[in-house]
Formats: C-alpha cells, sequence, structure tokens
C-alpha cells in the first residue's frame, strides 16, 4: 500500500484511491473536508455512546449535540457484550479516518466500530449465532498483563461472557492485540475449542491469551479447551480480523472457511466500507446528491 501522511484539512484520499472509492467511504471523505472548514482539529471527532436496557427488543439510535460534538446514542446493544451496565464510548478522530481510508494500521476504536457494524448486520439478517466481545490487549510484554479495553478484571469478564454464551452462540469472537499485531480469538463451545486467526505465519503468539479463557471456561463448565492455530500469508492484521468476523457472523452452520491466502483489495475494501458506514451514520451527515 502507498504510504499516505496524514494532515488535517488536507484530502485523505488521493490518486488512484480516491478514483477506486466510492459509496460511504467516498461520503465520509467529502464529509470530513467539509467538517474541517469549520472545525479546529481538537474539535473534530465522532463518539459512539452505547448503553444496555432491558426489555428492548430492537436496536434504537438517538443523535444529540454535545459540547461542539456529534454523538452518537445506541440505547440498546444486545450482541456486544459488555459485564457492567455503566456508559460507554468509541471516539473515532480525523488521523484514525485517513489510516483506514488508506487501508493503514487498524487502531482499537476502528476495530470496536466495525464490531457494532456487524451487530447490526446481524440484527438486520436475523442472524443471532455470535457473540462480540471487547478487544483485548497486553499491557506489559514482560509480565504478559492482559486487558480488555474496559478496564475491568480480566478473567471476570471473560468468566461472565462464557456463562452467557455457551449454551447459545456457535462463536464468541474476541480481537486480540500483542506486540502491535492483531490476532482474532474464537471460541467455539460446541467443540470445546480456541482458534487463533493470525495474518502472519511467523508471528508466535504466547499462550496468556488461552490461558485466560481456560481458566473462565474451567470456572463456568469444569473442562479442558483445545488451542488451534490457523495461520495465513497476509500482513494486514487488522483488516484480517475484520474480514473474518465477518465471515464467521455470515455462516449457517459451525463451518469455519479460513482462507490460506492473502485479503484481497476487494475484501479489504469491505471492511473499510462497513466502518465508513458506521461512522458516516454515527455522524448523522445527509448523503449528499
Amino acid at each position: 500500500m502507498a504510504v499516505y501522511k496524514y494532515k488535517y484539512r488536507q484530502p485523505m484520499l488521493v490518486g488512484q484511491n480516491l478514483n477506486d472509492a466510492g459509496g460511504y467511504v467516498l461520503k465520509l471523505h467529502e464529509w470530513y473536508l467539509d467538517e474541517s472548514k469549520r472545525k479546529e482539529e481538537n474539535e473534530f471527532n465522532v463518539t459512539f455512546y452505547y448503553r444496555r436496557k432491558t426489555g428492548q427488543s430492537n436496536l434504537h439510535s438517538t443523535t444529540t449535540v454535545k459540547d461542539n460534538k456529534l454523538r452518537f446514542v445506541v440505547n440498546y446493544w444486545d450482541k456486544l457484550f459488555y459485564s457492567q451496565d455503566s456508559l460507554t464510548s468509541i471516539t473515532v478522530v480525523p488521523d484514525e479516518m485517513s489510516r483506514l481510508f488508506n487501508f493503514g494500521e487498524m487502531g482499537f476504536n476502528l476495530l470496536r466500530s466495525y464490531e457494532l457494524f456487524l451487530i447490526n448486520e446481524c440484527e438486520n439478517s436475523g442472524k443471532n449465532h455470535v457473540a462480540f466481545l471487547e478487544p483485548f490487549f497486553i499491557m506489559d510484554d514482560k509480565k504478559n498483563e492482559l486487558k480488555s479495553i474496559p478496564d475491568e478484571d480480566a478473567e471476570g469478564y471473560i468468566t461472565a461472557a462464557i456463562r452467557k454464551f455457551k449454551d447459545n452462540k456457535a462463536f464468541i469472537m474476541i480481537p486480540f492485540y500483542e506486540r502491535a499485531h492483531w490476532i482474532l480469538v474464537v471460541i467455539v463451545p460446541e467443540y470445546r475449542s480456541v482458534w487463533y486467526l493470525n495474518s502472519k505465519r511467523d508471528f508466535n503468539t504466547s499462550t496468556t491469551m488461552f490461558d485466560l479463557i481456560a481458566r473462565a471456561y474451567k470456572n463456568v463448565a469444569g473442562i479442558k479447551l483445545t488451542r488451534i492455530n490457523k495461520k495465513t500469508g497476509n500482513e494486514e492484521c487488522g483488516f484480517y480480523v475484520c474480514y473474518h468476523m465477518r465471515l464467521l457472523s455470515e455462516l449457517q452452520r459451525q463451518e469455519a472457511i479460513i482462507d490460506d491466502v492473502p485479503l484481497t483489495k476487494h475484501r479489504m475494501d469491505t471492511v473499510r466500507a462497513g466502518i465508513c458506514q458506521m461512522i458516516y451514520d454515527a455522524a448523522n451527515v445527509k448523503a449528499k446528491k
């Protein structure tokens, strides 16, 4: 991929990348250019607020303006699991958008935005066989200390998720960030296994995440798990994780087709378009005619 240097108020899509763009990618880019004329960089962001409420069966959203910033409020989100009911948010800033437009490094907020996009897709298609958890990451490589995005007990979070989903979900998906590399960890309750979907053949993950899941599963079911490594040859790790979350969310049965080839530009663009749609809709922008 071509190297792109971000500069606020300047076009993020240029050259062939601009010529190839369409749909929500182009809409979000045009919106950014328009908004950046009126706002300083430190004032520009799109923030997703979402909270869980009981007794509702559908997604409901509203858009509010607070502190001169557009905020998207999702009042109910059942398929994205959180162990606490407090208000949680995702904030996307222009620098992250520029990396997304140019197939660059996938940050936490962009990846979480794609999880929200997939939840919408599952809701609209009536599929309910997958659960999406918050991304996990290792805080300290020397200590192998695990954290989830909400600052809470990692083992307790996984234990509660497995208890909730082990009998009614085919896949429990956890994006995992270790040593500047994204991996998709998939718990498959029926087969009592944990898949590590890794885009780099030469990247050996630590056992920290698997050990955490194994302890959590033992807390719930008292059984041991099997770890299965599935590696491909692609370097675009963030897009790889997002693409395979989508692939698994579309499966009707528990049969995983993991391609042993690099992601095509079309597949990467599918991921990019989904994240752009989520950000664009969150900003409540009307499509330009």
